[in-house]
């Protein structure tokens, strides 16, 4: 699912809801981008290193596909997460990846 202000906003209710509050706390956002050259996922994940972003895996699923699972801990309003898939969707076509598949949040246990 494309991500959108309105599902990003009962998103965030849901959340808040559950006490979690992404926007006041740091969070471990995750993001993830398919393609079917292994190589190719590599080069870019070097790409998203550079940029404070820790790589955690490149898996392979049962259909010849590649995952990268990337992550950074951060603080996201709505806008400000929306904005940041805007710009790793771009980042992914301008460099030729087949999908940028989205991202996850989990809080940070300390």
């Amino acid at each position: 699912m494309k991500t959108t202000k309105e599902n990003l906003e009962i998103i965030f209710a849901n959340m808040k809801a559950n006490k979690w509050y992404p926007e006041y706390d740091e969070m471990l956002w995750g993001y993830f981008f398919i393609d079917r050259d292994k190589t190719k996922l590599i080069k870019f994940s070097i790409l998203l290193e550079k940029q404070g972003y820790h790589i955690v895996e490149i898996w392979q699923d049962d259909e010849s596909l590649y995952w990268l699972s990337i992550e950074r801990v951060e603080k996201h309003s709505i806008d400000s997460l929306l904005e940041r898939n805007i710009d790793l969707e771009k980042f992914a076509i301008s460099n030729e990846i087949d999908c940028y598949d989205g991202w996850d949040v989990e809080k940070i246990l300390r």
